[in-house]
């Protein structure tokens, strides 16, 4: 299969931060979360990324209940 030219690489990297966020975090190694995200996710039928960022976002909607708004 023929590589992606550079100006496709480009394009790709432009379109990517342009249209998404990157989120990185650091978990300690004895937590074992790659193993049991990648677990949690196959059961689901989500993939890993889509399994994150619904966990996330649905902690994110119960924590925002409880935070007082600024006026």
């Amino acid at each position: 299969m023929a590589k992606n030219s550079p100006a496709k690489i480009a394009a790709n990297r432009r379109y990517q931060a342009k249209a998404y966020d990157l989120i990185t975090a650091r978990a300690k190694k004895e937590l074992d979360l790659p193993r049991r995200i990648e677990a949690a996710a196959e059961a689901t039928g989500k993939k890993k990324s889509k399994y994150l960022i619904d966990a996330i976002t649905a902690q994110l909607e119960q924590d925002e209940k409880n935070i007082p708004q600024r006026a």
